[in-house]
This record gives structure tokens, sequence and C-alpha cells, in this order.
């Protein structure tokens, strides 16, 4: 069999395992590998490569992209006990004055957690009472969830920024890649650009189901 006759598949000897994180979706690699050699559709053993180096990239990026997201949700915990803090206790950083008062200083750090930090921990749990109760908290002081998103990000800003910089490189890559295609083969480049904005934009989407809480009036 020639180079031109072969056929290099996901998963084979020859490209071995792709190069994922415990908790990627293989099934979903796979899904671009084959949409990506569908593209291609490659004639030698120089365009298989191609196939494995285009997956990888616009994988690449998703992964940051993706993480980016993923970032914003870790973050919010922090976020709401923040912005709760403030609305509860009248402060920005720390513990509330009034529930230090008269400890001894060694105990201090062993406190129980204060009721700010607990009604975020209990509603990022999604317990009723406090997800009422937090969602009163925020309407009376005509404060709509996207504050909370928002002081996410501002917690995450260096982390957010050191990914944006990383998924800029990984684009760079890619482009690169595509250009290099595209000056090989004249629209290919530009029909692997597309397939790849279709990817991101279907693995990113969000899960159409119910929401979780009421919407906020700001």
């Amino acid at each position: 069999m020639t180079s031109a006759q072969a056929k290099i598949t996901y998963g084979s000897d020859f490209l071995g395992e792709p190069a994922l994180l415990p908790s990627e979706d293989r099934e979903k690699y796979k899904l671009l590998f084959d949409s990506v050699r569908a593209t291609i559709a490659p004639n030698d053993i120089f365009e298989e490569h191609w196939v494995e180096d285009v997956t990888h990239q616009i994988w690449e990026a998703f992964r940051w992209r993706r993480m980016s997201v993923e970032l914003l949700i870790s973050g919010k915990q922090m976020a709401l006990e923040r912005v709760l803090r403030h609305l509860i206790h009248g402060i920005d950083n720390g513990r509330p004055p009034t529930e230090l008062m008269g400890m001894d200083a060694s105990i201090r750090g062993d406190t129980p957690m204060c009721k700010s930090e607990r009604m975020a921990k209990d509603y990022m749990r999604r317990d009723r009472d406090t997800v009422g109760e937090v969602n009163e908290l925020l309407r009376n002081a005509g404060l709509a969830w996207s504050v909370i998103e928002s002081e996410a990000a501002a917690m995450r800003s260096l982390e957010l920024q050191r990914i944006t910089q990383s998924l800029a490189k990984a684009e760079s890559r890619r482009n690169m890649t595509l250009k290099a295609i595209e000056r090989h083969r004249d629209g290919l480049g530009e029909q692997l650009r597309h397939a790849a904005e279709e990817f991101e934009a279907a693995a990113l989407a969000k899960p159409q189901t119910p929401p979780a809480k009421p919407k906020l009036v700001a």
C-alpha cells in the first residue's frame, strides 16, 4: 500500500493517543478529528499529519477558552461571599469585628464561618432557603447576578490574563498552520477555520436546562 493509499485513523499506533487531560472528553476529540479529516480529505502522508496537527491546535485553543469559563465559575462562591460580606456586615475584607471581639488571637483562625461565608457556601450547594434569602438580599440592594460574575472576573483577573495569553499563542499557532495549508491547497485553510469555529461554538454552548434560581431585577 502506498502512502497516498494509506489511511491513518484516530487512535492508531502511528499517531498514538491524543494528549488529553483526564477531565476532557475523548469522544468529543474524536468527533473533531473525524471532522478535520473529512474536511482535509488527505491525499498523502504529509496531509495526514495536517489532520493530527490541526485537530490538536483547534482543541488546544478550545481548552484555554473552556478553562477561562471554568475559572469564572470556580470563583463565583468567593465573589458571592465578598458581596454578601459587604451587604450583611458592611465590610469588604476580613471577618466581621463583632465575631472576633473577645476571642483569643490564637483561636481566631479556627472560628466557625461567619454568616456571609456560610450563606455563600449553602447558595452554591443550592440550598433552597439560602437561595431565596441571597436573592432577596441582592434584589433589595438593586443588584443582579451579573454583579457576582463581574466580581468573580475581577478576583480572577490575573489568572484570566494568563489564560488569555496562552489562548492567543494557541490561536496564533493554529492560524499559522492554516495559512501553510492554504498555500498548499487553495481554499482548504478557510474551510478548516470555519470547521474550528463551528466546533468551538457547539462545544461551549450551554445545555438548555431550566434556571436553578429566580431571575433578579437590576
